[in-house]
């Protein structure tokens, strides 16, 4: 019954309870503020005789273990002390335990903060602002991390009276405490002041005309002057609110922009005067400068005034002190030499005004004469001059003046310069291009570098240069250059105005791999070699200097072999290729900063070599050149050519056997009438030689003709004696033996024709010498046909079986 009582009562003053505490428990003391780093003692007192001190249990938050105790003081208070406190906050919470059937019931809490008193504030100083305001500012030590309150009071005999109140280390008061102006002398104290504790520092003495601080200079004037020696009139008034018994004294400050560093002018004393001014010189023309001013009091004051606001004005233009950089670009066009002129102001000279124009004057070196000039604004002028010698020279002008002459000597066409520049040299070091160089000829002190972009089609149209003066090095800044491009440079010797022979060498400030590769192609295929062949990258693609070529090549399946050349080499050839083998192959081009392949290409190495291609070929041609000539031969001796290979045969059943002459007389030529029987018999037959026969007399007497006799008939060895006639020769030859002894007539003949062929032998003898003197031919038929006729007709036909007979005309 007690106990279901207790809980209504519990859950009836829970309910009721602020901040879900039950006020059965007070903790005490109550404070809010706790010094950093010291020790606190807390106690919770039970009001309730429900409770005793054993129920009571503490909670921190955060969570403090080190250095914390807890116990019980009587049956009704337990306490709790926390040692060295750093945290910057802590939470207190004093409760009942949680038992089986509850949880945890706080009873009171409080929060703490943890901080520092106050410092004594130091190091005081004061500043009056004329009649506006007393501003004195101090040191407050460290922090105390709790919120503090500064108090500026005024110390009189009749008490304090406070100026200011801040929470910042300075404090601004516009009127004394009990309304009086703010000039005099009187003391002042500042005291700090937290929930922890509070400090008052030293009372200090305040001497308003001691510690005033003026504005600055008022109605601040600039404006140019002087163009001879450029400089700045300077005029200010007095400032503002300054007492009129103090005497002034101001400082001015200047600057050439866009410099940050600052030239100044002292002790410029103006006393009590109202208006000054002060002339700066010293300045460069055509210049922008930056001025300002502050001033104090001359008499004991201890404050500046704050800078004056920045005044800028420009200084007054100056004729120029400097020529200009003049150089030249020489250039044959259809017979016509062009020069083309180029000039800049020098970079190390500060422009000294606004260039209105430019004039260029020009004469052959040796009329001065016959001068000529030209006014242009631009920085370059086109003159087509002659082949001699020139003198040029170029000033520029502003509204001050005009400057010195720059000039330059144009050479004649054919004049020679000379070479007085060795061993140049281009470096890329970080942002920078130099260039040194070596000199042969001591005098030289001038030098022009030209630099470009190696471009053949146009020359002049990216041409930069720059003058050197007593160096043998120029510098340039990188980041004029384009990166992946070839640039031209070339240093000039100048010696008395003639330009000697230039030093000429070529550089990238950045490489990268190639655009693209080279163009490659098979040529000369043989049976293990082929040539591979390749363009050459053009030069805006190459984005480097080339260093060397590879040719990378492997057949089907095969290892990739590779193969490096030189960058000036466009041709290589492959050796120990295998026969009938098909085989890929590219080129590789490389720079300094990587590489690029050219497309591929795919050849097949021959079967046969190509000296056995040479022999099939030069059989073939003689067999065409044989065919050719035997085809003229033909033509023109088609007759002799077919009686030759096929032989004319008489045909036996057209014989005109039955027509022959039953005298055989004349048969005695075909036989040897001392060693013959009359009878033709098998394999008696003999060859007649050759005989020579007068063919006038032969046609004149008819009766010659059968007067021939064997005294006529000579050899053929004897033939070639007879070189002053003109012999018409005959051959029977190989009277066929079977034919001969088909023939009964002459195998019946009788012994009669013996006489009668040696009487026809010995006529032929007898014309032998009349018939040499006019070749003619004489065919078979007509001379042993009418022989024959008479013999037989069948030897008529037959005597062409197998017998040639010649007419050779000598």
């Amino acid at each position: 019954m007690f106990g279901t009582s207790w809980i209504l009562v519990m859950a009836v003053k829970l309910l009721l309870a602020d901040d879900d505490l039950l006020r059965e428990a007070q903790i005490f003391p109550h404070v809010e503020y706790v010094q950093l780093g010291t020790s606190a003692t807390f106690f919770c007192k039970v009001n309730s005789s429900i409770y005793t001190s054993a129920h009571l249990s503490w909670t921190l938050n955060p969570n403090i273990t080190a250095g914390v105790q807890d116990g019980c003081l009587s049956e009704s208070v337990r306490f709790i002390t926390i040692q060295n406190i750093s945290a910057v906050s802590v939470e207190i919470i004093c409760k009942i335990p949680a038992s089986d059937s509850y949880k945890d019931l706080p009873l009171d809490k409080i929060f703490i903060k943890t901080g520092n008193p106050p410092e004594t504030p130091h190091n005081i100083s004061c500043i009056y602002f004329h009649i506006r305001n007393l501003t004195c500012t101090w040191i407050t030590g460290k922090k105390t991390r709790l919120p503090t309150i500064f108090t500026l009071s005024r110390i009189t005999s009749l008490g304090k009276s406070v100026l200011c109140r801040t929470k910042k280390n300075f404090c601004t008061s516009f009127y004394l405490g009990d309304g009086e102006h703010l000039d005099g002398e009187y003391e002042v104290q500042v005291e700090a002041e937290n929930n922890l504790g509070k400090a008052a520092s030293p009372v200090i003495q305040v001497n308003t005309y001691i510690l005033v601080k003026l504005d600055p200079p008022n109605s601040l004037r600039l404006k140019p002057f002087c163009s001879e020696n450029p400089s700045l009139l300077l005029s200010w008034s007095r400032p503002v609110l300054a007492p009129d018994d103090m005497n002034v004294n101001c400082t001015m400050r200047y600057k050439q922009l866009p410099s940050v560093h600052w030239g100044y002018h002292h002790n410029l004393y103006m006393g009590k005067e109202e208006e000054m001014s002060y002339n700066l010189t010293g300045l460069k023309a055509f210049s922008d400068y930056t001025v300002s001013m502050r001033c104090i009091g001359n008499d004991g004051q201890i404050f500046w005034s704050n800078w004056s606001e920045d005044l800028t004005r420009r200084t007054l233009e100056k004729a120029p002190s400097h020529s200009v950089e003049l150089w030249r670009v020489i250039t044959n066009l259809n017979n016509a030499r062009l020069v083309h002129l180029l000039w800049k102001e020098k970079s190390i000279v500060k422009q000294s005004g606004i260039t209105q124009g430019f004039v260029v004057q020009w004469h052959p070196e040796n009329s001065i004469f016959a001068r000529q000039n030209k006014t242009t604004r631009q920085n370059e002028m086109v003159l087509d001059l002659p082949n001699k010698a020139y003198m040029i020279s170029v000033i520029y002008y502003n509204s001050a003046g005009s400057s010195p002459s720059a000039t330059l000597r144009i050479p004649a066409s054919e004049e020679k310069t000379q070479s007085l520049i060795h061993n140049a040299q281009v470096f890329i070091k970080n942002n920078t291009v130099a260039m040194i160089w070596n000199v042969t000829d001591m005098r030289i002190k001038t030098y022009m570098v030209e630099w470009g972009m190696d471009s053949i089609l146009n020359p002049c149209s990216n041409i930069s240069f720059q003058q050197v003066e007593n160096s043998l090095e120029w510098t340039g800044d990188k980041g004029i250059f384009e990166p992946y491009t070839r640039y031209r440079i070339s240093v000039y010797p100048i010696l008395e105005e003639k330009v000697e022979a230039p030093y000429i060498s070529y550089f990238y400030v950045k490489e990268a791999a190639p655009l693209h590769g080279p163009n490659t192609t098979v040529v000369n295929l043989r049976e293990t070699e082929a040539t591979i062949k390749w363009d050459p990258i053009r030069q805006d693609d190459a984005n480097g200097f080339i260093t060397s070529f590879s040719v990378v090549y492997n057949s089907l399946n095969g290892h990739e072999s590779v193969a490096t050349v030189s960058s000036d080499v466009y041709e290589y050839t492959l050796q120990s290729l295998k026969p009938k083998t098909l085989y890929t192959a590219y080129v590789v081009a490389s720079t300094q900063a990587g590489n690029t392949s050219g497309h591929r290409v795919h050849f097949t190495t021959l079967q046969y070599k190509s000296e056995d291609f040479g022999h099939v070929i030069g059989t073939i041609g003689v067999l065409v050149v044989l065919v050719v000539v035997f085809g003229i031969a033909y033509t023109r001796k088609k007759e002799m050519i077919k009686h030759l290979f096929w032989p004319d045969v008489p045909d036996p059943a057209h014989s005109s056997i039955t027509e022959w002459s039953s005298d055989l007389v004349k048969a005695a030529l075909l036989v040897n009438p001392e060693e013959s029987d009359g009878v033709f018999h098998k394999g008696e037959l003999q060859v007649l030689h050759t005989v020579y026969i007068n063919e006038k007399a032969f046609l004149k007497d008819e009766e010659g003709r059968k007067r021939l006799s064997a005294d006529t008939v000579r050899s053929t060895d004897s033939r070639t004696s007879q070189e002053d006639s003109s012999p018409v020769h005959y051959a029977i030859t190989e009277f066929r033996h079977e034919l001969l002894e088909s023939m009964p007539l002459l195998q019946s003949t009788s012994c009669s024709m013996t006489s009668s062929c040696s009487s026809l032998v010995s006529s032929l003898g007898d014309m032998h010498s009349e018939i040499q003197e006019t070749p003619h031919v004489l065919e078979l038929e007509q001379l042993s046909g009418d022989i024959l006729a008479e013999v037989n007709p069948y030897l008529k036909n037959s005597v062409n079986t197998r017998e040639t007979i010649h007419f050779v005309n000598s």
